[in-house]
């Protein structure tokens, strides 16, 4: 996957403490469902690391997903 294939996205305060899967579906139109298989998949990075689905975000993460 190329670098600027990815979209970004900063988590802020009031959405810290929220899993990835679901931090990711309130920021975009995937589903839950779909957002745990991207981050299953490896298509999205937490400052640059693979993270798990249950991952919790913190303030000022930097969230990338590719959407294939």
């Amino acid at each position: 996957m190329r670098e600027d294939a990815f979209e970004q996205l900063a988590v802020l305060a009031e959405l810290a403490g929220t899993r990835l899967d679901t931090f990711l579906s309130m920021q975009t139109e995937l589903s839950r469902s779909a957002a745990a298989k991207l981050i299953e998949n490896g298509s999205v990075l937490v400052n640059g690391a693979v993270q798990n689905k249950r991952y919790t975000v913190k303030e000022n993460d930097q969230i990338a997903y590719f959407l294939p």
